[in-house]
């Protein structure tokens, strides 16, 4: 999952465990990393004695991850964790907010993702006079965390109308690494949720006082800018591929949905993403997206392929083939 939400070095975590047992911050953060993966990508335990382990008002066997989670929370009760400075400190709730969201916990997973937001405003990594003193690496790191959480508010607010507070205040990691393919997909990623904001989601947006009205020009505008890459390279690791694949083709059918309810759909040519047919269109180019990727990579994707899902079945409702 490091290719998708690529803020945690694992050595370096590692080491951080491995040095001071009574770190409780970075054993909270390896622990939710942990539950967050094995949530993400429905990881199985094959060890039985798990099986043992029951959760407080659960009734259902649990995964690792579940203990995983548990884990978390009970080193996060160990020191004052409102209290820390560190980018740990937002990154545990995060990953602690991935693991809910997969679990279907939304409250649970909403709560998490304020907390996290908020902590990122409270420490100004939403200030680009922040990162001025800052070596490369660290600088690096924080602006990760930074426009992670950027895309991870705006997808739990699409999918849930909760209200977001991050906007695009800083810039992005430099790509002048050795990860330089992974942080420019992960910059194509941040650009496809920039292309729709003040449209799909804002502040106003979320909290009632934007009716979401939109002219015809901007919402053809938009659709321009999303699938302005029609293929995304092959070079990148293909589980971001996907990610930013599966992505577009969502956020393109987001608008669509919301052009339904603003400006007069057609039959007639013309430019498709105003038609009704625009269904078929998307879901013919994430298919022949999907299929440049293994099965492992689009598991690693969970919302996003349930809103495909679905499109193919509105496809097949208006006729699409």
């Amino acid at each position: 999952m490091y290719p998708v939400w690529p803020v945690i070095d694992s050595d370096k975590l590692s080491c951080a465990i491995s040095a001071d047992e009574n770190d409780h911050e970075a054993f909270a953060l390896a622990f939710a990393v942990c539950a967050g993966t094995g949530a993400q990508l429905q990881l199985k335990s094959t060890l039985q004695e798990w099986d043992a382990f029951n959760l407080p008002g659960e009734t259902s066997p649990i995964t690792l991850a579940d203990r995983f989670a548990a884990e978390a929370e009970k080193c996060r009760s160990r020191y004052d964790y409102r209290e820390s400075s560190t980018t740990e400190s937002i990154l545990i709730p995060l990953f602690l907010h991935f693991y809910y969201g997969a679990k279907e916990k939304r409250l649970t997973a909403s709560f998490l993702l304020r907390e996290s937001v908020s902590l990122c405003q409270i420490h100004a990594l939403d200030k680009e006079e922040t990162y001025q003193n800052l070596d490369f690496s660290e600088e690096s790191y924080r602006r990760r965390t930074f426009w992670l959480l950027y895309v991870t508010e705006r997808g739990h607010a699409m999918q849930h109308g909760t209200p977001i507070c991050l906007t695009k205040s800083i810039s992005l990691p430099s790509n002048e690494t050795q990860d330089s393919q992974l942080l420019e997909a992960f910059h194509s990623l941040v650009e496809l949720f920039a292309s729709v904001d003040g449209v799909l989601v804002d502040s106003e947006a979320a909290s009632g006082k934007h009716n979401h009205r939109c002219s015809r020009e901007r919402l053809v505008r938009i659709q321009h800018e999303l699938r302005r890459n029609d293929q995304w390279p092959m070079e990148w690791n293909e589980t971001q591929r996907s990610d930013v694949s599966v992505t577009q083709q969502w956020l393109r059918m987001l608008v669509w949905q919301l052009s339904l309810s603003n400006v007069t759909m057609s039959s007639e040519p013309g430019d498709d993403s105003m038609s009704f047919a625009y269904p078929a269109h998307v879901s013919r180019d994430a298919l022949r997206s999907i299929s440049t990727v293994s099965f492992d990579a689009l598991v690693a994707h969970g919302p996003g392929m349930v809103s495909i899902s679905n499109n193919q079945i509105l496809v097949r409702l208006l006729g699409g083939n």
